[in-house]
């Protein structure tokens, strides 16, 4: 792992931009100090400054973690680097740079001849001879200021210097853009999963079978971002997003293998402080009307794009309150002083009887405590206009909100009285009034009305956030629950008429079913995942070394026989190979001998099997299969070794139903691999047997293919019998007779 890490030194990021590597070297510092990292790196022996130096080098690979603030530092800091370039070159290039070398030099020569003429001179003219020794000083000095200056400008360091002192909008940029990305990885703890994983793969211990698990904390949260491991297909969906200048894009994949894990790292919503992302994510109804859930999408993009550009509470908030006014203070003061050091030295300069050196310091001084107010000022100019374009976004998703939510009803009326009485014989009173009355309601938009402005909202956002480096990323999650892939189809249909803006993508989670239509385009078929889809991506099951990945960032001390065991078991899903983590630690923990542990969870799962089985309405019948599985459940079977059960389960040769006995050789297949779980992981898997196991050389590692053929038990069952035979034969166990013969 080290040497696969020094080969992307070289290249990385973080070796380019020495201060953000700084900073990420003080947050290792830091988290070393934590309990869990140091206590587990004393407990095993692991050398500090070796773990220090491995996880630095694993530094690009954190920033990837967080892939929004990532694109957007990469983004501002390549700008930034190809303007440093420009610059140096503008520069090198100029043709007047010669002139003023040229001119810097003569003056150097004219200056350094007056002050040794007026030093000469001073002997017999002592005024005369001061005053051209002053104006030569002077004329050598600035005249060696300006040669530096110029030599310096075609510089990469007096670039640098230069985009630093003049507050350079590609380098303010870039540095907000990195303060955004620290942010992220402080807020989401991301060192200490690498820190572990560092841990785990420098114990000596690794491929033992020593169960040396002391805190797994990490495995509490199924969905925490700080642990995801990164896969191919989210280096294929960072790709996609970068090349692509909007579109859809379909997440497929069996459930549990991370889909919506993946949708979530572009999707969720993150603080208006660190990204310049839109986001947000809705979930797909399982019963849908098409428009309401249209609506419901742009409600949540309009409270996304409120959250981005203001703060929910800022009327209310004094936090808020007090940091806009310490912030205006502050650039209030900073530019009160600069401008009364420039006015200081302006008055030293012309109205002070000093000598002309210090006066034209003076001046010069004054006059980039000027240059640099004046940037102050437009810069302020410039994020007030931005924000003043943020606030009006705000204020149009608020009124689209409110749009949205009520039936507006507004009235005006207006009347009038006049009465007068005169006290006449005859009496005579007058009384006048009027009155008017306005009321407009407006009616419920219809479906084409309200795709169009969403589509006109969501463009508006996409050009403002576009222009500074942000993107608009909609999720829709769980359309590969609805109730079939028919139902699915429908809804896309009413649906993909909000897809296509420019600049905003759609992530959508889609059935293996989508994945399959959309690959039978050159069926000459046409459906709607076809049309409504710009490129769908499959999220495979886990492999091996991505499943020890995804331990080892949440754990310290699972050794690789029990990761192996976890990978097996659950198939190589997400979701299944942590749950199955915290059943073998929760067994580890009161007995600690690895065959007993590995045996315990396989009883549990097939426990839970056969309680699902019984459940079912086909097995009522079948009193001699229910009785079984009512042994199960007792714990009648858990002395006895599987194959004892296998024998059992296996279909009789009397008639049965069809329906019962595909039920009765599914779970005689299941119970078969059980039974091949525990024949492998026994206290005869040393760590030879686990090094060889773990080689991928060939293509597809043993415990890949014991992975494997779990998951083919939910494609066909005559099929995975098969590929649990041959992993039989891989590991010298003897085989079983095929029940589907």
């Amino acid at each position: 792992m080290i040497e696969e890490l020094n080969d992307d030194h070289d290249s990385s990021v973080t070796s380019q931009d020495p201060s953000l590597r700084l900073k990420l070297r003080r947050l290792t510092k830091a988290a070393l100090q934590e309990e869990e990292i140091s206590h587990a790196m004393a407990e095993s022996g692991v050398d500090r400054a070796r773990i220090y130096d491995t996880t630095s080098r694993q530094f690009d690979k954190i920033l990837e973690e967080a892939p929004g603030e990532y694109h957007e530092y990469r983004l501002a800091f390549d700008d930034y680097t190809a303007a440093l370039e420009s610059s140096v070159e503008s520069a090198s290039n100029n043709p007047t740079r010669k002139l003023l070398l040229s001119g810097s030099i003569l003056g150097c020569s004219i200056g350094a001849a007056l002050l040794i003429f007026g030093l000469i001179l001073g002997f017999w003219l002592d005024s005369t001879g001061t005053t051209i020794m002053t104006v030569g000083l002077a004329v050598l000095l600035l005249s060696a200021a300006l040669f530096g200056a110029t030599r310096a400008r075609a510089t990469d360091l007096g670039q640098y210097l230069s985009f630093r002192i003049t507050d350079n909008p590609y380098r303010r940029r870039m540095v907000s853009a990195r303060a955004q990305l620290i942010t992220v990885i402080v807020d989401r703890n991301l060192i200490v999963p690498a820190l572990r994983q560092s841990i785990n793969h420098a114990r000596r211990d690794r491929l033992g079978q020593k169960f040396a698990v002391e805190d797994s904390r990490g495995l509490s949260d199924l969905h925490e971002s700080a642990y995801r491991v990164p896969t191919a297909v989210a280096q294929e969906l960072s790709e996609l997003l970068e090349q692509l200048s909007g579109g859809s894009i379909g997440i497929a994949g069996p459930r549990g293998a991370g889909k919506s894990s993946l949708m979530r790292i572009y999707c969720e919503a993150r603080n208006s402080s660190t990204t310049a992302d839109v986001r947000c994510m809705v979930s797909a109804p399982v019963d849908y009307v098409a428009r309401e859930f249209v609506l419901l999408l742009f409600a949540m993009l309009c409270r996304s794009v409120s959250q981005r550009f203001g703060h929910r509470h800022a009327a209310t908030s004094r936090r808020t309150i007090w940091r806009k006014l310490e912030y205006f203070a502050i650039e209030a003061i900073g530019l009160t002083i600069l401008m009364s050091v420039f006015g200081g030295l302006l008055w030293v300069a012309l109205y002070v009887d000093t000598p002309i050196v210090i006066s034209i310091v003076c001046l010069f001084v004054g006059g980039m405590n000027l240059l640099i107010a004046a940037g102050e000022i437009i810069r302020l100019v410039r994020q007030g206009h931005a924000s003043r374009r943020g606030h009006h976004l705000r204020r149009i998703a608020q009124r689209n909100l409110a749009k949205i939510r009520y039936l507006q009803t507004q009235s005006a009326s207006w009347s009038g009285s006049m009465k007068t009485s005169l006290t006449l014989p005859v009496g005579l009173g007058i009384d006048a009034q009027k009155s008017h009355g306005v009321s407009r309601a407006e009616q419920p938009l219809s479906y084409p009305e309200i795709v169009r402005e969403f589509r006109l909202f969501a463009r508006k956002v996409s050009q403002h956030v576009t222009g500074r480096g942000g993107r608009v990323i909609i999720g829709i999650d769980e359309l590969d629950k609805i109730g079939s892939a028919e139902q699915a189809e429908k809804f896309l249909n009413e649906i993909k008429s909000i897809f296509g803006i420019p600049q905003v993508y759609f992530l959508i989670t889609v059935s293996d079913d989508a994945l399959t239509a959309f690959e039978r385009r050159g069926f000459q078929l046409r459906d709607a995942f076809d049309s409504s889809f710009d490129e769908i991506v499959r999220v495979e099951l886990l492999s091996y070394e991505e499943s020890r990945r995804l331990l080892y960032r949440r754990v310290i001390g699972l050794t690789e026989p029990y990761v192996a065991f976890c990978h097996a078991l659950s198939a190589g899903l997400a979701r299944d190979l942590i749950r199955t983590a915290r059943y073998v630690i929760r067994a580890a923990d009161l007995d600690s001998d690895f065959t007993r542990t590995c045996r315990s969870a396989v009883r549990a799962d097939v426990h839970r099997k056969a309680r699902a089985l019984s459940r079912l309405p086909a097995v009522e019948d079948d009193a001699r299969l229910l009785l079984q599985l009512h042994r199960i459940e007792s714990g009648h079977y858990e002395s006895h070794p599987l194959r004892q059960l296998l024998n059992e389960v296996l279909p009789s040769t009397g008639g049965e139903a069809e329906r019962t006995l595909a039920l009765r050789r599914q779970f005689a297949t299941y119970i078969y691999f059980g039974m091949t779980l525990e024949d492998i992981f026994t206290e005869d898997l040393d760590e030879r047997r686990v090094e060889a196991a773990a080689d991928n050389s060939s293509g597809l590692c043993a415990f890949d293919m014991l992975a494997r053929t779990r998951s083919a038990m939910g494609v066909n069952s005559e099929f995975a019998w098969q590929l649990i035979s041959d992993c039989r034969r891989a590991w010298d166990l003897e085989t079983c007779d095929s029940p589907f013969a």
